[in-house]
């Protein structure tokens, strides 16, 4: 039964349009969480992502996302079109760091994640008290907690799980790349009135890459089911979420075909 559900998977791709990608995805870039009321986190976030940044959390990326978030909130600019967005103010301190470490939960079911819910609420025994150690400088703000709050774990792991869901599109649309030349061959296969196949058609299905592409761009659709079977249901904390998710992929789709270019640019001047 999973083979025929692969199967069809993979011919309802191949019948449809392909974008043809020559690079790997490109490499993370820091991402925030704006909370539209900083004293209410579940009132939700907009996303803001830092393009060609190096990914991770600095003072400098914080001021750049404040300066994005207030410049397109000030001009009216979309997703920013209400008049209640940060009623209590924002400042750079006030954004939500989204690690790209977080990717892991995604590969936790909603069972597992319960259980882990369920551990954390758990009150541990209380352990013997000890001597206190003594003081040592730290880097760390005295202002800032190193622990976040419950709700900024859900927003944290709202945001992770849309940046996992990009990744698995642009993905999937690789193995769709590679699998779309067999799409007439395939049909041939799997229809009853399709006929024999002629000794060239033999020795396409024979090769390797025939059998690699294929399961390639099932396990890819699979993979993007499986996202969500699995994800948490907190997209509605991310208030921009399908504007957030067409950035990231429009990015990711053009800084691979830009490096295609490059690259067959680079072969053409070698010969």
């Amino acid at each position: 039964m999973r083979s025929i559900q692969l199967l069809y998977y993979t011919l309802v791709l191949l019948s449809c349009r392909g974008i043809y990608l020559e690079t790997p995805l490109k490499k993370p870039c820091p991402t925030y969480a704006a909370p539209v009321d900083r004293e209410d986190l579940d009132r939700g976030v907009f996303l803001v992502a830092l393009r060609g940044a190096l990914d991770k959390d600095s003072s400098r990326n914080r001021q750049r996302a404040f300066d994005q978030v207030m410049e397109q909130f000030e001009e009216g600019l979309p997703p920013f079109d209400s008049d209640h967005c940060f009623d209590n103010g924002l400042s750079e301190h006030d954004l939500i760091y989204i690690p790209s470490s977080t990717d892991f939960i995604m590969s936790k079911t909603k069972a597992q994640r319960s259980e882990d819910t369920l551990s954390a609420a758990t009150p541990a025994p209380e352990a013997a008290p000890e001597t206190a150690p003594e003081a040592v400088a730290s880097d760390v703000s005295p202002t800032k907690s190193s622990q976040s709050s419950p709700e900024q774990d859900g927003i944290i792991l709202a945001a992770s799980e849309i940046l996992e869901l990009a990744k698995l599109k642009v993905s999937l649309t690789y193995a769709y790349r590679d699998a779309r030349e067999y799409k007439d061959l395939l049909f041939k296969v799997v229809d009853i009135d399709g006929g024999p196949l002629n000794d060239a058609e033999c020795e396409v299905i024979g090769h390797k890459n025939f059998a690699k592409s294929i399961k390639g761009l099932a396990e890819a659709k699979v993979k993007v089911s499986q996202w969500y079977e699995n994800a948490s249901g907190n997209h509605e904390l991310i208030l921009n979420e399908l504007a957030f998710m067409e950035e990231e992929l429009a990015s990711a789709l053009e800084t691979a075909e830009n490096n295609g270019k490059a690259v067959k640019a680079k072969e053409a001047a070698e010969v």
